[in-house]
């Protein structure tokens, strides 16, 4: 037996998860996909209405409390590769992806700046972008960047054309000689999956115009359009020239009553302020 438990996902549930299980004296592993753990909420996580009144620069509440406890380890860039035994004494196998910046990385942003690579910011709902060596949002938990190697000219480990970042880094944060994976080995008494959701893909909405427009968006992009920490700061502003709409017309299918009534509310009440 083992008082270990897994956590497969480090959105807020799994997050949630964690602690519980850390407070109540066992140990607990947060796995996740991504970079940073947080999820889809991630970035609303940073909003001050989300987590109480605080100051810029004070860290998240919850990241602070994960971080602070000794009784959870988080491995992100990986995945559960394989899991075998029974309740109480399960054998798991973790395959962590390289992050190619490591801890000493102190978010100074040089390798932002001679970055050549660009790619649409999952963070913001593909509203906006960012470079193949980046950060989610202001604050995340890990604290340091991480390298897109999809998006990075260099495929490590052999083909390393593009030293940009590496000559900027003043932390010798950036290595794309380490290991490309990295194997982990845990027994833990339990598992929790809380893996999350996925968003339709843009193909779905292709017949009502979705991509021939910048102005039609999927609920998902308003959704992070009417976040405070978003790419307008909440304005619910068209993507196109950045001016207010006059009238928004909301097309759902199978809808939930209550998830609409809520989101058109928001476009209302923001549409009112802001003309």
């Amino acid at each position: 037996m083992t008082d270990s438990i897994l956590v497969v996902g480090g959105g807020a549930a799994g997050l949630h998860a964690a602690l519980k299980c850390a407070e109540a004296g066992a140990q607990a592993i947060v796995v996740e996909r991504g970079p940073v753990v947080g999820g889809r909420l991630a970035a609303v996580m940073l909003e001050a209405s989300a987590i109480g009144d605080r100051s810029e620069g004070v860290r998240t509440p919850l990241f602070e409390a994960l971080e602070n406890n000794e009784n959870i380890e988080i491995i992100t860039q990986a995945e559960l590769e394989n899991i075998e035994g029974r309740p109480g004494n399960f054998k798991i196998t973790i395959n962590e992806k390289a992050r190619f910046v490591t801890d000493a990385c102190t978010r100074c942003k040089n390798c932002h700046t001679v970055c050549p690579e660009v790619t649409p910011n999952e963070a913001d709902a593909g509203l906006t972008y960012r470079k193949a060596i980046y950060t989610p949002m202001s604050d995340t938990l890990p604290h340091e960047w991480v390298i897109d190697i999809e998006t990075c000219l260099n495929t490590p480990p052999n083909y390393l054309p593009c030293q940009r970042c590496v000559e900027v880094c003043d932390d010798n944060a950036i290595f794309f000689n380490l290991p490309l994976e990295t194997k982990h080995e845990r027994h833990v008494g339990a598992v929790i999956l809380a893996p999350g959701f996925r968003t339709e893909g843009p193909d779905r909405f292709a017949a009502l115009g979705y991509g021939a427009h910048p102005d039609i968006v999927t609920s998902a992009e308003l959704q992070r359009l009417l976040e405070a920490p978003g790419p307008t700061g909440g304005y619910a502003s068209k993507p196109s020239d950045e001016e207010y709409p006059e009238s928004v017309l909301l097309v759902l299918d199978n809808p939930s009553q209550f998830a609409l009534y809520i989101l058109a509310s928001q476009v209302h009440q923001l549409i009112e302020q802001d003309v």
